[in-house]
């Protein structure tokens, strides 16, 4: 009973913060005539060069909710969630080239000692996220791999890192090496202004409300 009742607070707290995201996508995309605010905060994403071969690297704040059967709902508010951060954090058409067979390395970064199973993770979300920016054909095993580790840390997040089949024997060597030169923890910035910006919103909802009573 008290194990359910956590997982529906798991679930509620993964369709807040979908709700929240799309909030946050709608004031960015407001400021994005004017310059201001641009950059994703909670999801980056950059081309690499490493040891003359190609790497996209992926990063996400927080970790990734478990996976749970049978609950469509939910698991939509998290492939949405991951698909709108991952779209909104670089600009993919401006990729001319395509990865060929390629893995797909995911590592967890934990900031506690719980025990986990990487594979209860909803790795699927960032999976299906990364074949809609079309750097891969398609996330069959015939054109894709996954590779997870977990990595202890001072805050949640994932980093993820797509590369061809050819190179993955030496970039795992070079991973084993710089995985935390590499890592990048997206964070939210200028929260005071997302926050402002949508109490100013409601209350004119409100007012637009309060107004249409007499008309």
């Amino acid at each position: 009973m008290l194990q359910t009742h956590y997982i529906n607070v798991l679930k509620s707290l993964e369709m807040l913060k979908e709700e929240t995201l799309e909030r946050l996508v709608e004031l960015n995309n407001d400021q994005m005539d004017t310059g201001c605010f641009p950059e994703n905060p909670l999801a980056a994403s950059k081309p690499l060069v490493i040891d003359g071969y190609p790497v996209f690297q992926f990063s996400y704040a927080g970790m990734l909710p478990l996976n749970t059967d049978n609950d469509r709902s939910y698991f939509g508010a998290i492939q949405s969630y991951y698909q709108q951060v991952t779209f909104q954090a670089y600009n993919y058409a401006s990729i001319n080239a395509q990865f060929g067979k390629s893995t797909l390395i995911l590592l967890h970064y934990f900031r506690d000692n719980i025990r986990r199973d990487l594979d209860n993770s909803n790795s699927k979300c960032i999976i299906d996220a990364i074949r809609y920016t079309r750097l891969i054909a398609d996330d069959s095993w015939k054109e894709l791999s996954l590779f997870q580790q977990g990595h202890p840390d001072n805050k949640n997040h994932i980093q993820a890192y797509l590369v061809e089949e050819q190179n993955l024997v030496s970039f795992l060597a070079y991973l084993q090496e710089h995985h935390n030169d590499l890592k990048h923890i997206p964070e939210v910035s200028n929260l005071d202004y997302y926050i402002e910006k949508s109490k100013e919103e409601e209350q004119a909802i409100a007012i637009e409300d309060r107004d249409n009573i007499f008309w």
